[in-house]
């Protein structure tokens, strides 16, 4: 189970040996109190919960790690235990909470609540586990304990109700700063620290191919980095860079892929079986050049269908084409390069099979600050304009979510330039964008991002919920396809609000409400004499001097 269970942390996390060791430990220990027999299930005891606090600079994935913890260890229980079991993440940010504001979200009103202890009782009444997760706990260890003393409270009353599962909860708390002592007697203290450069690059490397695979549906990927990045204390920038790269490669190979005659003569379904591709630095300062080697298998089934197997559907280049079964082969004179012809069976069928060679040109992409565009994608000269086109467009087909614009400069500056990015929208997406502004300056101006706790639904989470929700209200096209613009101008107070909705992780939680961040760009107009936060600049995308 263990071994299972770190299989798949690995897949989207790197975790260092220390943190490894000190949480194996704990994590067999909790496991093994829950194992009572195949009666009675998973079922682990009240007396010794499994609590940890994982403190660590801001980037270094803390809260990413309770995300990749709750999955991992939801398929390990299935396999081995409870395959109904269900984990469940209940999310508090403690650092946007004063004590009256905690106390009046916390526990139970009225018969039907959204109180973070409704929220739980409805995983734990079913006997199924919850992960409360406090996050952002305040450096202030009087505060610290101050909050915890709400939250036990709202636990006891909860337990009370539900002993015989007051273990299936299982306490994280992630903070920049120490514990205090009341956090400390429950929480067994974790350091969580950034990946060497080594692992760095490992992790980089294999996130991209992912990315590439995610996009293209190709089989096999290899990238070989030869380039050294720098080593990042924190990791949002380096997420900034496999995604976009990602992009770049993906819609390069899927654009001469469709446009290859030796695939365009060709009747079948095609897949990229093999994509090999290598990076270098490019001749001119912040450029990188992008060799291939992509092998495509060619398919000729009649009864084959070919809706499932479109290459870089995400990207508008579908790769297939169906037709009646008739194939040429590839000659010398022909741009791809015929390496295998045989057959496979398939449920009884005969299937012919051929894996062939297309070439694809080399890319140049420029880079700021690990994000990759292309010069010459907008009609405007500068790199500020090369680089915004790129952002609208990956937001447009939810390759970043969200995209994160930051404008900086005097008023009137970024006032014109806001102007210039409704225009590239209206070039881009047509109709098809919808602009929201917000300003968020004052601590008042908190309920304006998550809306009053009495809301289900409220503020900038319920503007992108009701953009982006499949089972929601959709555009006047009926396709719910609108890209949501949301234009925040912030000062230093705005911009700390923001920290959430900003991360590009797909999507946003608070205790009762989740949204999806896919087809959703933020642009922060910081105000010209507001300083500009490091988180900001962690997670923006394109920074741009107006």
């Amino acid at each position: 189970m263990i071994r299972d269970f770190w299989a798949s942390i690995d897949q989207s996390y790197i975790v260092s040996d220390e943190l490894r060791e000190k949480l194996e430990g704990r994590l067999l220990k909790y496991l093994e109190s829950g194992i009572h027999g195949q009666s009675i299930g998973f079922l682990p005891a009240a007396h010794s919960p499994f609590s940890i606090f994982l403190e660590g600079t801001a980037g270094t994935g803390k809260s990413t790690f309770v995300t990749a913890f709750c999955k991992s260890f939801q398929e390990v229980i299935r396999k081995y235990l409870d395959p109904k079991r269900r984990v469940d993440i209940t999310k508090v940010q403690l650092n946007a909470q004063t004590p009256d504001s905690l106390r009046s979200i916390l526990c139970v009103q009225g018969i039907s609540d959204w109180s973070v202890e409704r929220i739980m009782e409805q995983t734990l009444c079913k006997g199924h586990t919850v992960i409360l997760h406090l996050e952002e706990v305040p450096e202030d260890q009087q505060l610290q304990d101050t909050l915890f003393a709400q939250v036990k409270k709202m636990l006891e009353a909860l337990f009370r109700r539900y002993s015989m599962y007051a273990g299936n909860v299982i306490y994280m708390f992630t903070s920049n700063y120490s514990a205090g002592e009341a956090i400390g007697k429950h929480a067994v203290p974790l350091r969580v620290l950034a990946p060497s450069a080594e692992g760095q690059m490992r992790h980089c490397t294999r996130m991209l191919e992912a990315k590439i695979g995610e996009q293209t549906k190709a089989h096999r990927i290899a990238v070989d980095p030869l380039l050294t990045l720098p080593t990042m204390a924190d990791m949002r920038p380096l997420c900034t860079w496999w995604t976009t790269l990602g992009f770049q490669i993906s819609r390069h190979v899927a654009t001469h892929i469709k446009g290859s005659d030796a695939v365009r003569d060709l009747e079948g379904n095609t897949t990229i079986r093999r994509m090999n591709v290598t990076l270098r630095p490019g001749a001119e300062d912040k450029t990188l050049v992008l060799d291939f080697d992509v092998g495509l298998d060619l398919q000729n089934d009649r009864d084959h269908d070919s809706d499932d197997s479109s290459s870089c559907a995400s990207l508008d280049s579908p790769t297939s084409q169906a037709g009646p079964a008739k194939q040429r082969r590839l000659g010398s004179d022909d741009a791809g390069t015929l390496s295998k012809n045989s057959t496979i069976a398939n449920f009884g069928e005969i299937e012919e099979v051929q894996t062939f060679r297309v070439p694809v040109p080399e890319l140049n992409v420029c880079s700021a600050d690990g994000y990759f565009f292309l010069k010459g994608t907008s009609a405007a000269g500068d790199v500020n304009a090369h680089k915004l086109w790129t952002l609208l467009d990956m937001c447009r087909l939810s390759c970043l979510q969200p995209g994160v614009a930051v404008l900086t400069g005097a008023d009137a500056a970024r006032k014109e330039y806001e102007g210039l990015i409704i225009k590239q929208l209206e070039e881009l997406c047509g109709d098809n964008f919808a602009c929201t502004e917000v300003e968020l300056k004052a601590e008042s101006d908190k309920e304006k991002v998550t809306g009053h706790h009495t809301e289900i639904r409220g503020g900038i989470f319920k503007v992108i919920d009701d953009s982006n929700n499949p089972n929601g209200r959709q555009n006047e096209a009926g396709n719910g396809e609108n890209l949501c613009v949301v234009l925040c101008h912030v000062n230093e107070t705005g911009q700390y609000m923001l920290r959430e909705l900003l991360e590009t992780n797909g999507d946003s939680k608070t205790h009762r409400h989740a949204i999806r961040k896919d087809r959703v760009l933020f642009v922060l107009s910081v105000d010209e004499d507001a300083p500009i936060q490091e988180m900001t600049k962690s997670r923006a995308h394109a920074m741009i001097e107006c």
